[in-house]
């Protein structure tokens, strides 16, 4: 290296400061070349790529949306399906039960088949309720004056067997 030229350089403040203006002049250039560069690189689009851009965009998004909405509508009619069968799975429960309680299967078309839940809370109030309409119903038919003496059987269930079958129009 030579040392003598650095000490000159720094002997003579003109010189330094000249090379140092040289330098940010050569910064200034390299700095516009690149400022060039990025300005060729800037494109500047007419208003039909503009709109041919938006329109393919837009249709991507389009396709991607109906995508999504094909998905929830299967996904739809699939609880759909699930909630028409547990309905019918609960039905038929709920006309077994009536049955093993000796009731009416036609109470079942008053019972609630949203949930296992609300079928069982529903089926325990419509037998409940029918039960004891039944009930009222048969009392004062029971109560009935008692049959005379040797007319054959006891009269208890005579009467009872008689309101049983006005109850239900036998």
């Amino acid at each position: 290296m030579d040392f003598n030229f650095m000490k000159q350089e720094s002997q003579n403040p003109d010189t330094a400061a000249g090379k140092e203006d040289a330098g940010s002049q050569q910064a200034d250039q390299t700095g516009e070349q690149v400022n060039a560069d990025q300005h060729e690189e800037e494109r500047r689009f007419t208003q039909e790529e503009v709109n041919d851009i938006v329109q393919k965009r837009l249709a991507k998004e389009r396709e991607r949306l109906s995508k999504v909405f094909q998905e929830e509508k299967q996904l739809s009619e699939l609880e759909e399906r699930e909630r028409n069968i547990l309905k019918r799975e609960l039905r038929a429960d709920a006309i077994e039960e009536l049955s093993n309680r000796k009731l009416s299967p036609r109470l079942a078309e008053l019972l609630d088949y949203s949930s296992p839940e609300g079928m069982k809370r529903s089926m325990d109030e419509v037998t409940a309720i029918f039960q004891s309409a039944l009930s009222d119903k048969i009392r004062p038919m029971a109560r009935q004056s008692t049959p005379y003496e040797g007319s054959g059987g006891s009269g208890i269930n005579v009467s009872v067997d008689a309101a049983m079958r006005k109850a239900f129009n036998l």
